[in-house]
C-alpha cells in the first residue's frame, strides 16, 4: 500500500513539475511575442494603420497580437492609402 502511495505521489510531482515546465514556455512565448510587438510598434508608430486578425481596419497599438503555428511574432499588414491628386495648382 505505501508502494502505491509513494509511486502516485511521485506522478503527482512529475506532473506538476511537467505542467510548471509548459507553463513557463508558455508564458516565455508570450513575453517573446509581446517584445517582437513593441518593436514593431516602435518602428512603424503606434498610429499606424493595420488590418487586424479578422480583417477590420485598426490601430496598430489595438490590433490583436498573434503568431504562425511556430510561435513566431505576425506583423500585420499595413493599409495601404491610396495617393490622391490635387487638380488645383
Amino acid at each position: 500500500m505505501l508502494y502505491l502511495q509513494t509511486k502516485y505521489y511521485y506522478n503527482y510531482i512529475q506532473y506538476n513539475y511537467n505542467m510548471g515546465e509548459l507553463l513557463e514556455n508558455l508564458l516565455q512565448n508570450h513575453l517573446l511575442l509581446y517584445e517582437e510587438r513593441s518593436r514593431d510598434i516602435y518602428f512603424r508608430g503606434s498610429t499606424c494603420l493595420v488590418y487586424n486578425m479578422d480583417g477590420n481596419v485598426c490601430l496598430l497599438h489595438d490590433a490583436l497580437i498573434w503568431g504562425d503555428e511556430n510561435g513566431h511574432y505576425v506583423k500585420p499588414k499595413q493599409v495601404k492609402r491610396k495617393k490622391k491628386y490635387c487638380c488645383c495648382w
